[in-house]
């Protein structure tokens, strides 16, 4: 047995705020015509976010999924770069030439892992499996290092077993989390459809960032416990979804969550068994997200499918 959740989330001001900043970035978008970049991008691969001292511990799953993808005499990258193709693009997607041959002055896109969850709940006899990847599309200049685009995207999957889940269905779960089940695309594909409308950097660009987040405790019971444990983590969670949600309802693209203040931003990231410390730009505008309260809507059942859960809490 399990349960479809895809509840929206829903505030009174939300909409309004959508459209304020889908105008803003509409009147930007029009001041300046001239791209500052050739209309290609290059595809670089998979890559994990934050120190890489740590990505063993923070994508134990995601790293077993690699592993899985290499016995089987790939590369991960070489996987992502080739489930591209068969898209229409707003740009030329060079999915096979090396970036380094390319010289100065290139755009390339990497797919960014920068969460995963995968936890266990029982109630009596049943066990509650969720698992939850989070990531970013990025486009970003390989030369200066400078991020251009950021478009977060995310895919959760919520199973009801009998019996708690060996390793084996847990790594099964964790590969339909990246590529797609029950016919709804997984982190891949919807790494692809992110690049299908994403915007290439224009002269005069005017970026958006979320530099503060603020949770209440009357909110904070919505935060799943795996998460609340490691400090920091429900912020960005809140960014993302909230992120995530401007996306997809507006076209509207943030940078990357930066507690505090973003000047000087830095995102750390292990590209293809490189790191690389990408910067981006001062944001034109700021925003802060107070989180006062949540409350969960069941928004459909089925007890003979599996699940993809996008969101699960509304904002009041």
């Amino acid at each position: 047995m399990a349960t479809i959740r895809d509840d929206s989330w829903t505030c009174s001001s939300f909409d309004k705020l959508l459209r304020l900043l889908l105008l803003a970035a509409v009147v930007a978008g029009g001041s300046a015509p001239s791209l500052v970049y050739s209309s290609t991008v290059t595809c670089a691969g998979f890559a994990y976010a934050g120190n890489s001292n740590s990505i063993e511990t923070r994508f134990k799953y995601s790293k077993r999924y690699e592993k899985s993808i290499i016995e089987r005499g790939s590369a991960l990258s070489t996987v992502l770069c080739r489930s591209l193709a068969g898209r229409q693009y707003p740009f030329d997607l060079n999915t096979s030439e090396n970036i380094d041959s390319k010289g100065d002055e290139i755009l390339v896109t990497a797919l960014t892992v920068t969460g995963e969850t995968v936890s266990e709940e029982t109630f009596g006899p049943v066990h509650k499996l969720f698992v939850q990847i989070r990531a970013q599309a990025l486009i970003f200049d390989f030369a200066t290092k400078k991020i251009r685009r950021t478009y977060p995207i995310s895919f959760a999957y919520l199973d009801v077993l009998n019996h708690s889940p060996s390793d084996g269905e847990i790594d099964e779960r964790v590969a339909k989390a990246y590529e797609g089940a029950q016919g709804k695309d997984g982190i891949f594909g919807r790494y692809a459809a992110a690049l299908a409308t994403a915007t290439l950097p224009r002269n005069g660009d005017l970026f958006l960032q979320i530099t503060k987040v603020t949770i209440s405790p009357d909110a904070s019971p919505a935060i799943r416990p795996e998460i609340a444990a490691v400090r920091g983590a429900p912020e960005s969670w809140v960014a993302d979804h909230f992120g995530e949600a401007l996306n997809s309802k507006a076209g509207v693209a943030l940078f990357p969550y930066s507690p505090g203040s973003a000047i000087g931003g830095v995102m750390q990231m292990k590209l293809n068994d490189t790191d690389f410390n990408l910067q981006f730009p001062d944001p034109d505008w700021e925003i802060a997200i107070d989180l006062t309260g949540v409350k969960k809507v069941k928004y459909a059942e089925n007890p003979l499918c599996q699940c993809d859960v996008r969101h699960l809490t509304s904002i009041i």
